[in-house]
């Protein structure tokens, strides 16, 4: 099965503003939330060699504790 494994390669892959609480992922799209003063959804691509590109970050409301990604 392709796709079903990972290799961490590296401690850090990309920055976010504040420390991760939950990560969700669907396809070639992650998505981030994390802590602090303000709570931030951050999206990520993720191309063909498992590289992430932050492509949109985004203030939500605080207190918001679990994201999941859904494509059409």
């Amino acid at each position: 099965m392709s796709g079903t494994h990972l290799v961490l390669d590296a401690e850090v892959v990309a920055t976010t503003a504040g420390a991760p609480t939950d990560i969700g992922a669907f396809g070639n799209v992650v998505g981030v939330v994390d802590g602090g003063t303000e709570t931030h959804l951050t999206q990520f691509a993720v191309d063909d060699e498992g590289n992430l590109q932050q492509i949109a970050v985004s203030v939500v409301n605080k207190g918001a504790n679990g994201v999941v990604v859904v494509q059409q």
